[in-house]
């Protein structure tokens, strides 16, 4: 999994990369996710989800999953 943060209308966003290049905004995708984990995606920040600690990962990584399967 590839993150990266890029700017979008002149404020940082943390993206994920898909493997088919697109581009997923992390806090868009992530309104649905309960708990500390849904919180910490939900910020949008890279930071947010390096402190957010195993289960955002875990949680953002079945969001990633589900993107690449549509």
């Amino acid at each position: 999994m590839r993150l990266a943060t890029i700017a979008s209308g002149g404020k940082p966003v943390c993206v994920a990369v898909l493997e088919n290049g697109k581009m997923l905004d992390i806090a868009e995708v992530a309104k649905d996710v309960p708990g500390p984990e849904g919180t910490a995606l939900k910020a949008g920040t890279m930071q947010s989800v390096i402190d957010g600690g195993p289960g955002a990962l875990e949680a953002l990584r079945g969001l990633v999953a589900d993107a690449e399967a549509h």
